[in-house]
């Protein structure tokens, strides 16, 4: 038992959900409470507060438990005859019953955050308390997360004509009717039994408002949700384990896969392994280092990664570092720099774990500062391949990054934004600068700018990479190729080509920065599915290699 939490798969219908339960270090309960998080984009960038919110109540004396919605992070989706609404208030009903088993107590709380309190408002359960947390109506969610998007992406870009595309999820129309039939709770805010949570906009705003690297857990709104819970009788627990493993039959390929709960390196970093039962196992394993400080399972790219190449005999590492998802400190309450010397040796204990696990050689799929992390963390260890996403950072020193993260902070806040340098302010020594970048000669730049770290070269980083690794790079939106041209990154290509090292680039508007669009995600994957072996590669318009 751990107030940090355990995590578990647990039964909602035919399907299984992932979930931690928090419980209190000493063996006694006062009750128990379920969270009901948000989703979308919102899931991401509140995981850390939702996870401060749990231990924080486990400190307090209740058992505490908080889950991911059926087709979100790595819980199962609902079968395609179950209305989503419907679905997630099941799973609701089965967070309940895990929080009895693991408390041995009757009479449950449960705290909705955003869109999860209007299925805490809306489901048809006994619940002691209902906690309502900036709550949100479907309609209302719906719209503000389709804007969200469009505010994320260049003018123009290609959303899917079937179903609603939010940030990070696409939603049939089915689907997204079936939410939209949630009403806005606040106006149950009088009922017996109801707490409303909305009393500090600045906090909200600090939270709901901004990218994952920038929110702050509000800790005064976490302490009137808990406030809102009274504590019964102190109750010793029962008997509870966590269930680690999951084998279940993937739909589309009829492969039966195994998903297991793991504890990686030194410092006993919480992962996720996943590989095929019965299919031969492929000659690499993969390693996926997600976006700057997403935690390892909450959108849904890193499941559709692992469950599309475990179907071809692929075992699939992800795991949190240090500071990072399950593995952050519940006292921190803004998130760890992204680019770290420590984020590196994390990143290398991973692939020597899965390299020892597997007795196959690694290949590293990288996005963003995910990509810079595995580049750095190949002079340690040895890759088979790396495939890199929409990576923004060539130099090898973190100072830099330093600096990029400051002006990021300054920049205004929209989803996977990429371009904050062109809303900074430019001095006459930073133009200077960009004119030496512009227009000195790339042998000047490169011993010069590089060796001082004044500058990114994308030779520094993709040089310091083993020869026998093979490098594959994805560019997707302007502000990623513009980066990428910037760091010189075709000469350097050209010039490491020279020497005889495998290098293929390609570029393709579709593949918005984060991957938050159906149209980027189906890209990747589709880039996976080539770099695997599964399809050849075809001549794709508006498409190129370098």
């Amino acid at each position: 038992m751990t107030s940090l939490g355990e995590q578990t798969w647990f039964p909602s219908g035919s399907r299984t959900l992932e979930g931690w339960v928090h419980r209190p270090d000493d063996g006694r309960t006062v009750g128990a409470v379920v969270i009901a998080g948000p989703f979308a984009h919102e899931a991401l960038v509140a995981y850390r507060a939702i996870r401060v919110l749990a231990v924080e109540a486990a400190r307090r004396g209740f058992v505490t438990v908080r889950f991911s919605w059926s087709g979100t992070g790595d819980s199962e989706p609902a079968p395609a005859d179950v209305d989503l609404a419907t679905a997630w208030k099941e799973d609701l009903t089965a967070a309940v019953e895990l929080a009895r088993a693991a408390s041995g107590v009757d009479a449950i709380d449960a705290i909705g955050v955003r869109f999860g309190a209007s299925v805490v408002a809306a489901a048809d359960i006994p619940l002691r308390t209902r906690v309502l947390w900036e709550p949100l109506g479907g309609r209302a969610f719906l719209r503000m997360q389709s804007s969200l998007l469009k505010l994320h992406l260049p003018a123009g870009f290609p959303l899917t004509t079937q179903g609603v595309e939010l940030c990070g999820y696409t939603l049939d129309d089915a689907a997204a009717a079936a939410l939209r039939t949630l009403p806005d709770p606040r106006s149950a805010a009088t009922s017996d039994g109801i707490r409303l949570i909305s009393d500090d906009q600045e906090a909200a705003d600090e939270l709901f408002g901004r990218e994952p690297q920038f929110a702050r857990v509000p800790l005064s709104s976490i302490e009137n949700a808990l406030d809102a819970l009274e504590p019964g009788e102190s109750v010793a627990l029962p008997e509870w384990a966590p269930e680690r493993e999951l084998v279940h039959l993937d739909g589309p390929s009829g492969a039966r896969l195994r998903h297991t709960f793991v504890e990686v390196g030194s410092s006993r970093l919480p992962g996720i392994y996943t590989e095929p039962v019965d299919a031969p196992r492929a000659a690499t394993a993969a390693l996926l280092v997600p976006f700057s400080n997403d935690p390892k399972g909450v959108d849904r790219i890193t499941r559709a990664t692992s469950v599309r190449l475990a179907r071809i005999g692929v075992p699939t590492l992800r795991a949190d570092r240090n500071g990072i998802g399950d593995a952050a400190n519940p006292r921190d309450l803004i998130e760890v720099p992204t680019f770290t010397e420590a984020g590196i040796d994390d990143v290398a204990q991973f692939a020597s774990w899965l390299s020892e696990r597997t007795g196959s050689r690694v290949t590293g799929i990288g996005l963003c500062s995910g990509a810079w992390l595995l580049a750095r963390a190949a002079a340690a260890v040895p890759f088979r391949q790396l495939i890199m996403i929409n990576n923004l950072a060539w130099g090898m020193s973190t100072r830099h990054y330093t600096k990029r993260l400051r002006a990021d902070a300054a920049a205004p806040q929209t989803p996977g934004s990429v371009a904050a340098d062109a809303t900074a302010k430019v001095g006459p020594l930073r133009r200077l600068r960009r004119g030496v970048r512009a227009h000195a000669p790339y042998l000047i730049r490169y011993r010069l700018f590089s060796l001082f770290h004044l500058d990114e070269i994308a030779e520094t980083l993709l040089e310091a990479v083993p020869e026998q690794t093979s490098i594959t790079m994805l560019f997707g939106t302007d502000g990623d190729q513009r980066s990428w041209q910037a760091a010189r990154g075709p000469d350097s290509v050209r010039r490491l080509g020279r020497q005889g090292r495998r290098i293929e680039v390609e570029y393709d508007e579709r593949a918005d920065h984060a991957l938050m669009s159906e149209a980027g995600l189906e890209l990747y994957l589709d880039l996976l599915d080539r770099e695997f072996e599964l399809k050849t590669r075809p001549l794709v318009s508006g498409a190129a290699t370098a």
